[in-house]
């Protein structure tokens, strides 16, 4: 009759009795890891599912009533040519005084 192997005594059945016990660990970790991303995917899915969505030609049709009532002076042969004093941005709001002075200056910089 043969002897029952013990772990102790055959380190062939230790190492046959601990692999199943690792190899289910590590199994157990990938299950994990892989549950994990595919959470952060279904995540990531529902935010773009909840953003408002509007269809291609609806978007055109506002780009284009927004350049139709909305004047760009960028293309002069449209919309013609500002009037003096219409500028916004050719107002002085920018200007700066004088130290010596007091009194204010055309440009928007001064010089020392």
């Amino acid at each position: 009759m043969s002897e029952p192997s013990t772990p102790l005594t055959n380190s062939g059945s230790f190492s046959q009795h601990s692999s199943p016990n690792k190899k289910s660990a590590i199994q157990q970790k990938l299950l994990i890891l892989k549950l994990k991303r595919i959470n952060e995917l279904n995540n990531r899915l529902k935010d773009t599912l909840s953003k408002d969505r509007i269809y291609a030609s609806n978007a055109s049709y506002s780009i284009i009533d927004y350049t139709q009532s909305h004047k760009d002076y960028a293309i002069p042969e449209i919309w013609g040519n500002l009037q003096p004093g219409e500028n916004p941005f050719r107002n002085n709001r920018f200007q700066q005084k004088t130290g010596g002075g007091g009194q204010d200056q055309g440009g928007c910089c001064t010089i020392m």
